[in-house]
């Protein structure tokens, strides 16, 4: 007996949202962490959480394509978190 459409949608959005949880959200958790190990400040903290989640919430939600997308792009956000991470490390003053 074949599942019901209703319910064959919800079982497949259920798959593709844990998949691309499961490869996004670690990078979207470590990277703040990473930020205040740095001692970023607050905005630059936001910013980062804020673009990785929206990018890698945009790239699930995209029918077929996107979870690949996302696995594929997922060393790129990796590199971009942390070139953004150095380069507002660089950009902070000297303590005194």
């Amino acid at each position: 007996m074949p599942l019901p459409s209703r319910l064959a949608a919800l079982h497949r959005l259920f798959a593709v949202t844990l998949l691309g949880f499961a490869s996004g959200l670690p990078l979207a958790l470590i990277a703040p962490v990473l930020g205040i190990q740095f001692d970023l400040s607050a905005d630059a903290l936001v910013v980062l959480t804020v673009v990785l989640a929206i990018v890698e919430l945009v790239l699930v939600l995209v029918p077929l394509i996107g979870v690949p997308l996302l696995l594929i792009l997922t060393p790129a956000f990796i590199i971009f978190a942390y070139r953004y991470i150095a380069l507002i490390y660089e950009s902070a003053p000297a303590p005194a």
